[in-house]
């Protein structure tokens, strides 16, 4: 249940940089601010284009209402705005440089409001270091938190919604609302098929994987939602276009396009595949509460800066299994973030499905131990400063 409304105010500051995983995340908090916590959330975004990507209902207009989101355009020119304009709580995503004018209406607000960086995901042991750390502003009297996503109890948890997990069991519980779901986007796959959901930035290892899928035992059903993948996969394929609705064969592999989808499409489209390869940051947490093995492209960095974070990660996801376990998936992890060759990665995969499966499900259930993302930085935000 969600929680009586309050006239509590929140804004949120969000720049979409070249993907959607800061406005998955930031769109995702926000809904869920205003739906579970009854918080009146405003939400600043400098490309509506992007939002309408991922919530077809979204407009291009400067300001409008939308799941139960107040969504404003963030300009260049920032609109002049007053103290009593200021809410209780403003959230910086991911260091997206809130404008100046209005840190100015903040630090002349006779009450400042509790401001928060919400930072990047991470598992590297610093975050629970600097998680909730605070830094004065070096002209007002402001004090900036930062809140850290993370896989453990001492860092501020992940994106949860309510009922989201009861929702994934119905449909992985009963094979007929799956064969349902696949339905609306003309996916019909063959019995014994092994689904797949491909989601991935560029990666020169595609052709030895699909080559593997190809040649392999098991009849491979590969849905590409509409991305940065899909070029690849065309070329791979030899053909011009990849049409939604046709199915594409080579071998053991079947291929279908899917259209981008929005949030709660895409959800579903995790909850129905057996294997999902996932990108960035938002499909990544997500892939982890469809509790079914995922194949995670991290975001490339320089100088390899990505890579720790990525063995990061792995060291804890990997915590509770068996050692040759734990090396088969941190080298299928590593083969496909390196553009290694990965003709061997297919089976592998396969040959660990079964503890992998297992695995997905222990892990899902130790991150849902935890409270979540938003509940954790709302009661943050009600603690007194000192």
């Amino acid at each position: 249940m969600s929680n009586p409304p309050t006239s509590e105010r929140w804004d949120i500051f969000c720049r979409v940089i070249d993907n959607f995983g800061d406005i998955g995340v930031c769109w995702r908090f926000a809904r869920q601010l205003s739906a579970e916590h009854g918080i009146h959330v405003r939400l600043w975004l400098d490309d509506l284009s992007a939002l309408k990507k991922i919530w077809p209902d979204a407009c291009l207009d400067d300001e409008q209402h939308l799941a139960g989101v107040y969504v404003r355009v963030w300009p260049d020119a920032f609109p002049l705005i007053t103290t009593d304009d200021i809410p209780d709580v403003v959230i910086e995503a991911f260091a997206c440089d809130i404008p100046d004018t209005y840190v100015v209406a903040m630090s002349q607000r006779p009450c400042p409001p509790r401001w928060f960086n919400l930072e990047y995901l991470s598992a590297e042991d610093w975050t629970q270091d600097y998680h909730t750390l605070n830094s004065m502003h070096p002209q007002f009297a402001l004090n900036k938190i930062f809140f850290f996503p993370g896989f453990r109890q001492n860092t501020g948890g992940l994106l949860r919604e309510k009922g989201l997990l009861s929702k994934r069991d119905q449909l992985q519980s009963h094979a007929d609302r799956r064969t349902q779901a696949l339905s609306q986007w003309g996916v019909h796959p063959h019995e014994n098929s092994l689904i797949v959901s491909l989601f991935s930035y560029e990666n020169s290892a595609l052709h030895d994987l699909l080559d593997s899928m190809k040649q392999g035992d098991r009849t491979v059903l590969c849905l590409i939602p509409d991305g940065k993948i899909r070029p690849a996969v065309e070329r791979w394929l030899k053909i011009d276009t990849m049409h939604e609705g046709e199915v594409y064969r080579s071998g053991q592999l079947r291929f279908q396009r899917l259209p981008f989808l929005p949030q709660d499409s895409y959800d579903t489209l995790l909850f129905c595949c057996d294997i999902n390869f996932v990108r960035g940051e938002d499909s990544f947490v997500r892939a982890q509460w469809a509790a079914r093995p995922f194949i995670w492209h991290i975001y490339p960095q320089e100088d390899d800066v990505h890579l720790e974070k990525l063995d990061a990660f792995l060291d804890l996801y990997t915590k509770r299994l068996k050692d040759k376990e734990k090396q088969t998936i941190k080298s299928i992890f590593f083969a496909w973030n390196q553009n290694l060759g990965a003709s061997h990665l297919w089976q592998e995969i396969l040959d660990l499905l079964p503890i992998w499966n297992e695995h997905s499900h222990t892990w899902c259930q130790q991150l849902n131990s935890q409270a979540d993302l938003v509940e954790n930085l709302v009661h943050f935000s009600r603690k007194p400063l000192y």
